[in-house]
This record gives C-alpha cells, sequence and structure tokens, in this order.
C-alpha cells in the first residue's frame, strides 16, 4: 500500500464517520490501519505534506466520532426518560 491509499482510507473513514455510517467507518479504518502498518514495515516515511494531510484527516475522524457517540448518548437518554414516563403513566 501507499501513502495515498491510507490518506484515501483516512478520507472515507471521516466521510462514513460523518454520515452515520459505522459499518464504512470501520471497513475504512481498517484499511488505514493495513495501509499504516505495511508503510510502516517497509520503512517508508510519509512526506511532510501527505503527514499534515494525516493529521488532519485522523482529527476529522476524531471530531466525527466525538459527534457521533453525542447522537447515541442523546438518543438513549432520550429512551430512558421515555421509558421512565411510560412506567410513571402505568402505576
Amino acid at each position: 500500500m501507499s501513502a495515498p491509499a491510507l490518506l484515501e482510507a483516512l478520507a472515507a473513514a471521516a466521510r462514513s464517520l460523518e454520515e452515520g455510517d459505522a459499518a464504512g467507518a470501520s471497513a475504512a479504518l481498517a484499511l488505514a490501519e493495513a495501509a499504516a502498518h505495511e508503510l510502516d514495515a517497509a520503512g517508508t516515511r510519509l512526506e511532510p505534506g501527505d503527514l499534515e494531510r494525516a493529521a488532519s484527516l485522523h482529527a476529522a475522524c476524531a471530531g466525527a466520532a466525538a459527534r457521533a457517540r453525542a447522537r447515541v448518548e442523546s438518543d438513549l437518554r432520550r429512551a430512558a426518560s421515555s421509558a421512565r414516563a411510560i412506567d410513571a403513566y402505568r402505576r
């Protein structure tokens, strides 16, 4: 694999996370991990521009994951509140 493959996989992961596609993000991150391991095993170092782009994409992934996590937590809190309200109504 190559630096462009790593960058492409990170970009795909960021897009998938923003779209709420957990399976797509997982697959893209697996490709990114494989590309990073292959580059490391070959002793290949990213050019400064590619390294900067990879860091930016990694930050985008982290931000998108945090937003997705917050949405899930909010949905769970809302569901728990609804369940408590239903239980109170049934009493």
